[in-house]
């Protein structure tokens, strides 16, 4: 009862295996070790495939593996029972293991190798290990990977806050070029995507129009097989709101949920804060969940290091933070508290990236960040993560640094005269991801004459990214 039912096509399948190899799978099915190493002991002159399947088409592995046989997992896997094949529903047996609820196996399976971050690639594909455990409530599953995915880096790298599009005259919602935006992306090399935010113009959209959103984000990197990790930020003023969307986007597909406190009716304190994002985090309890400190939008003195000692006390699924703020004596408590380097803490603002830098260094954190320039230069963002996370004399490094960092606060010049959102549209146009440049209300919106001078500009500036480079801005 705890195992899948092979699809109608997949019963109906014929196995090309031996009746020797079929009886292997058989036994392993039914967790009888001993009679299965009797085979492997006693060929006949036939020498048995450790990936054989039978007429399901599942191998003695992906049984074992989905019923809990921890010893007759050991004796496959020390007989090379790959653990990387698929079954037809395309999972492989740390998926049938973990949403099963076999901890033991699944540790056994990641300790000898099995990706934790494959997805399934079946009709309903695009699910990891740990979202296929999240939807049988294998919490136990879902706690073990959600650290092991934490621990190998999974919010390291450049992270691109996406734009929202919409029609030119109407401003309804547009996602039809959500595809190609995220085939650029992933062929720049960013290392996810951080939706409905800022950039995004979350607070202009319905909540029906921001599950959309992240749906059509998860379909296109799903059917697309594209290597990014979703993050949807889920903020509202209603937490009743904020959590309806977490749950949505822990079911549809998003990897990590992230939220900023309410911007009317402030928290009063730290304590407020972090029950307010609990409610939310506890709606996706098998997704990471990332604060969004962004003081500058949702006003108030909250400390995002005081969030965090609060904040990881009560939520399991902690992955870290968001840090759209300057306030850099924050950012080094936050990494000095968190010497282990458990969570992740990302800046926001790329303008001060070289002096975050040096806090991450100092926990032998890698660095990650999500910036807006990474949208259309992530060549330039993707050079800064490399220089900050190499093994170079401080100094040397910091001049490295610096001078990224220089050419990323030209934008911030441009957006002076625009606005951060519209520069990057006017971006995202000009590299045919976009067809519009439009904001919605109470945003303004560029004349034909402001984006003109906005390309123009963008047009120096990758000359010299460029330049820096050796190659393309993008």
């Amino acid at each position: 009862a705890n195992r899948i039912c092979p699809s109608p096509c997949a019963m109906a399948s014929e196995s090309k295996s031996s009746a020797l190899e079929l009886k292997a799978v058989e036994h392993a099915k039914n967790g009888e070790l001993k009679l299965l190493k009797k085979l492997y002991e006693n060929p006949k002159d036939e020498k048995l495939s450790p990936d054989a399947r039978d007429a399901d088409g599942e191998t003695g592995l992906m049984w074992a593996a989905g019923r809990g046989w921890l010893e007759v997992v050991k004796f496959l896997v020390s007989k090379g029972a790959s653990l990387e094949l698929v079954d037809h529903w395309g999972f492989n047996a740390l998926m049938l293991a973990a949403q099963c609820g076999k901890l033991e196996v699944c540790m056994f399976l990641v300790e000898n190798g099995a990706s934790f971050t494959a997805r399934s690639t079946g009709p309903k594909g695009g699910r990891t290990a740990r979202q296929l455990a999240a939807a049988k409530r294998e919490m136990r599953v879902v706690s073990y990977l959600l650290r092991k995915e934490r621990e190998s880096g999974m919010f390291s790298g450049m992270f691109s806050p996406v734009m929202t599009e919409f029609e030119a005259k109407t401003h309804r919602l547009v996602v039809k070029n959500i595809p190609a935006y995220a085939q650029h992306l992933a062929k720049t090399g960013v290392r996810g995507v951080f939706a409905c935010g800022t950039c995004g113009e979350s607070m202009t959209l319905s909540e029906e129009e921001r599950k959309t959103v992240i749906e059509a984000w998860v379909h296109a990197r799903n059917t697309l097989n594209l290597p990014l990790v979703i993050i949807a930020q889920v903020g509202c003023e209603s937490v009743q709101a904020a959590a309806a969307l977490a749950g949505h986007a822990q079911a549809v597909g998003a990897d990590a949920v992230s939220c900023m406190v309410p911007t009317f009716f402030k928290p009063p304190s730290v304590k407020e804060a972090v029950a307010f994002t609990a409610k939310v985090a506890a709606a996706a309890p098998g997704s990471h969940f990332l604060f969004y400190q962004f003081p500058g939008m949702t006003g108030g003195t909250m400390k995002a290091s005081e969030w965090v000692e609060e904040a990881k006390v009560v939520m399991p699924n902690l992955a870290g933070l968001k840090f759209t703020s300057l306030d850099v004596i924050d950012y080094a408590m936050l990494c000095q508290n968190d010497q282990k380097n458990q969570f992740a803490f990302l800046p926001g603002y790329e303008s001060a990236y070289s002096a975050f830098a040096a806090f991450n260094n100092s926990t032998g954190r890698r660095f990650g960040g999500v910036g807006g320039c990474s949208n259309f230069m992530n060549g330039l963002t993707a050079r800064f993560i490399e220089i900050a996370d190499a093994d170079l004399p401080s100094g040397e490094k910091f001049k490295k640094l610096e001078a990224i960092t220089t050419l990323l606060r030209r934008v911030d010049a441009i957006a002076k005269k625009a606005s951060f959102t519209a520069v990057l549209k006017v971006a995202m146009q000009r590299l045919g991801v976009a067809t519009s440049i439009a904001v919605r209300l109470p945003a303004r919106e560029l004349s034909d004459e402001e984006a003109h001078w906005v390309k123009g500009e963008l047009d120096a500036l990758y000359i010299d990214v460029e330049k820096l480079l050796g190659g393309s801005s993008a």
